[in-house]
């Protein structure tokens, strides 16, 4: 990466499923504050666009993190042993995950999601985690990275 040019497309690739595993408990962050937020002038997303949007980015994001992991490894064959075995794990946190926000996205007004956090938060780890390990362990087979 250090050797790369700016305009490089894969860093960029290689970071999105990370990116959009971040957004789910970023918005949810918002929800148990929303009424108070609004009160206050605070713009967050689930006041600006209402709760039951920020439940739906949440769910888009945390399929589209799983999905954007299964692509990485497809486009680039580096990585493909590191981000097959991320697209995996993903895929099963996710269901563990969209139960909960399906279930949390039907109740109305404001209130603490504390269990549902912690599903989300403790998603992200895994977009940094397994591949890194992946590539400490040299399971790229053998092809360097771009």
């Amino acid at each position: 990466m250090q050797q790369g040019a700016p305009g490089d497309g894969w860093p960029w690739l290689v970071s999105l499923p990370l990116f959009l595993a971040v957004l789910p408990a970023i918005t949810l962050s918002g929800v148990p504050d929303a009424e108070a937020d609004a009160a206050a002038g605070k713009r967050s997303f689930a006041v600006r666009f209402g709760l039951r949007a920020a439940f739906d980015l949440a769910l888009v994001c945390t399929l589209a993190a799983a999905v954007f992991a299964l692509a990485v490894a497809l486009l680039l064959p580096a990585l493909r042993a590191g981000f097959l075995a991320l697209a995996g794990i993903a895929a099963l946190h996710a269901v563990w995950l969209l139960p909960a926000l399906l279930r949390e996205r039907r109740r109305p007004g404001a209130r603490r999601i504390d269990g549902l956090m912690v599903r989300a938060l403790s998603y992200i780890p895994w977009f940094a985690l397994v591949p890194i390990l992946a590539l400490a362990f040299g399971a790229g087979g053998g092809h360097s990275v771009p």
